[in-house]
């Protein structure tokens, strides 16, 4: 299963910090958590 996700307006960025692509379970988790928590 692929699942794809473009960020176009970059709140995943700017609210987070994150810098993108975010790959892997452990780093999806950690990033919709910070998400979450912004």
């Amino acid at each position: 299963m692929l699942i794809l996700c473009v960020d176009r307006d970059d709140d995943l960025g700017l609210k987070t910090g994150l810098r993108g692509p975010v790959v892997g379970v452990e780093a999806n988790t950690e990033a919709a958590t910070r998400l979450a928590l912004a």
